[in-house]
């Protein structure tokens, strides 16, 4: 598996080492995993690959249906950027990176993520729900506004027409992870684009935006070949200033997720994705052999969350401090989170609903032991 996906990793990379027939079949189960069909059938189609009819047919189908897609995304973009304007909404991650892969449309754009100043992230959503968008349910749908506006929580709208998700954020990442990026410099910093097909948006500075998507990487319990391939493609296209990206990442206290996110994207794809450095240490690689490129061709390494996502969180945080404070805030998470939910009518409820759960935790590490 780990031989697969670093054949993979490469030849979706820099188009080098032609995997060999064999390794076709479970090389194109991964791409589709990952959404990359369409990278792979412009990759098999520069190596001259010679593919069976009824793989070929359905990396062409799966390449019109990415152009579809892209063209629907942008034009829900850009209604949603024409009802925020003067919110100055800065447009990141997915719809923004895909400008610097070999063509847009092969990275598949997810959903639309926007960045909006939270002193206006209120009245940007009741925009968009006056004009027809609806908004999804989370797990922090039920969360008073003054709370999601303290935690910086996303509101997840859909289009009235399209089939198109906008994350509406009022920072990168909330304040129940274990990291925190300011949301001030993303906005003062961000510069205008024109993305492929037309649409002006604004994007943060190419340092800023690179660290947000290293550490978007290597944060989630599930961990895609694409988020790598993002940061690949993005340092090719850009002219990124090592000793700013060490400097920001280093302030925004996410140096070792950054790290770790580099060394990862090195061992998976092969290449450097943006030069040499002086990050190495114990526990950065410990960090990034975790997450190796079987656990990559998985398409997973935390199972379904829980408690091992909180394990693989704590290795990434930069301090001591800050992992006991990040574990000390899952074991007694503020009453306010917990609204509406199971646990939070009273101090007495409170308690007793923390003591189940401090159990349920321990018995989940005794069967991680038991099962070692």
């Amino acid at each position: 598996m780990e031989r697969i996906a670093r054949q993979a990793g490469r030849f979706l990379a820099t188009g080098e080492a032609v995997p060999p027939p064999p390794e076709l079949p479970p090389i194109l189960s991964l791409c589709k995993h990952n959404n990359l069909l369409p990278l792979l059938a412009y990759r098999m189609k520069n190596a001259s690959v010679d593919l069976p009819a009824d793989v070929l047919e359905d990396l062409n189908r799966a390449d019109r249906n990415a152009v579809a897609r892209r063209s629907l995304v942008l034009g829900a973009l850009e209604d949603a950027l024409e009802l925020l304007a003067p919110r100055r909404a800065v447009l990141f991650k997915g719809l923004a990176v895909a400008e610097s892969w070999p063509s847009p449309h092969f990275r598949d754009p997810g959903d639309i993520d926007l960045l909006v100043p939270v002193e206006m992230h209120g009245e940007a959503a009741g925009t968009l729900l006056a004009h027809g968008w609806t908004e999804e349910r989370t797990i922090h749908i039920g969360v008073r506004e003054l709370v999601a506006r303290k935690y910086g929580f996303a509101r997840v709208f859909r289009h009235p027409e399209r089939p198109v998700i906008v994350d509406l954020h009022s920072a990168p990442v909330d304040r129940t992870e274990p990291f925190w990026m300011n949301p001030q410099p993303l906005h003062e910093n961000s510069i205008e684009t024109t993305l492929s097909g037309g649409v002006n948006a604004r994007v943060p500075l190419d340092e800023h935006h690179l660290a947000l998507m290293a550490l978007h990487a290597v944060r989630h319990g599930t961990f895609r070949m694409q988020n790598f391939l993002d940061l690949h493609f993005f340092c090719c296209s850009k002219r990124i200033n090592n000793i700013e990206i060490s400097a920001y990442a280093r302030r925004e206290n996410i140096f070792r997720a950054v790290s770790v996110s580099r060394r990862v994207a090195t061992e998976l794809l092969g290449v450097q994705p943006w030069g040499a450095g002086s990050d190495e240490g114990a526990a950065i690689r410990r960090a990034a052999e975790k997450r190796n490129p079987a656990v990559i061709a998985r398409g997973h390494m935390t199972v379904r969350g829980g408690t091992r996502r909180m394990i693989a969180l704590i290795d990434l945080i930069d301090d001591p401090v800050s992992a006991i404070r990040y574990m000390w805030r899952l074991a007694f998470p503020k009453r306010s989170l917990l609204v509406g939910r199971a646990g939070s009518s009273g101090i007495v409820s409170y308690m007793y609903h923390r003591f189940l759960a401090a159990a349920s935790l321990l018995r989940r590490f005794e069967r991680k032991e038991n099962d070692s």
